[in-house]
């Protein structure tokens, strides 16, 4: 609950117009490229670039709120051939302990947790991820003949499904509550109050579309992996 109200506080620090994205998608920054490896039949992202240091993005890293980076990969063989994998990257900043809370799930469903004591160190966590997007059962409809096309793609998704319901509940127990002990006067403000939470957090992009999407286009050749 402490950890709601605070974040409701931190939502209003999000830089202007950022609520307003709607899922814009963008080359991968210049001069740096995620890099793919094919071994013991998992097909893994690595050295993702930073993208956790962009205006459009930190500010969501430090809400106090979920933060997913989702990761998705789309591989074509030299036949049309295509198979989609992805994983996820829950980011969330514990506002009393001051760490990163990082929780990984990649395409062979194993879930990885870290706690990170700073943001240079959460930075430093993401270009040394490997995040297996995909595995054998799926790389075999592939052949091997010649280079894969692969896109490779990050987008940003704000705020939990989880914390959406827990806000949602948390929202409906206040007003409860303030209709309980508030004067007739008082009451009467209270649904101004509320709207005016509720704007914020559908601004801050609840309803979980990604607000922004980073783009790779990548020649793989799987004949010089293992």
């Amino acid at each position: 609950m402490r950890r709601l109200a605070g974040a409701l506080l931190l939502l209003a620090t999000l830089p202007a117009g950022a609520a307003a994205q709607t899922a814009a998608r963008q080359a991968g920054p210049p001069g740096l490229l995620p890099r793919l490896a094919l071994a013991d039949g998992r097909l893994t992202v690595q050295s993702l670039p930073d993208l956790l240091s962009r205006a459009e993005v930190k500010p969501h890293l430090l809400t106090g709120l979920t933060t997913t980076l989702a990761v998705s990969v789309t591989a074509t063989d030299a036949a049309g051939q295509k198979v989609r994998g992805g994983g996820r990257i829950d980011v969330r900043y514990e506002l009393w302990d001051e760490v990163f809370l990082v929780t990984v799930i990649g395409a062979d469903h194993k879930v990885h947790r870290e706690t990170l004591p700073s943001f240079e160190r959460l930075v430093a966590w993401w270009r040394g991820l490997e995040l297996p997007v995909s595995t054998s059962g799926r790389l075999g409809r592939l052949g091997r003949g010649g280079p894969w096309r692969t896109q490779v793609r990050v987008s940003l998704v704000p705020f939990s499904e989880a914390e959406q319901e827990d806000a949602q509940r948390w929202l409906s127990s206040s007003v409860a509550q303030s209709g309980a002990e508030q004067t007739s006067e008082s009451a009467k403000e209270a649904p101004e109050r509320l709207g005016t939470v509720l704007d914020l957090l559908v601004a801050t992009s609840i309803r979980r579309r990604p607000l922004v999407s980073y783009d790779w286009n990548l020649s793989f050749r799987p004949e010089n992996q293992r």
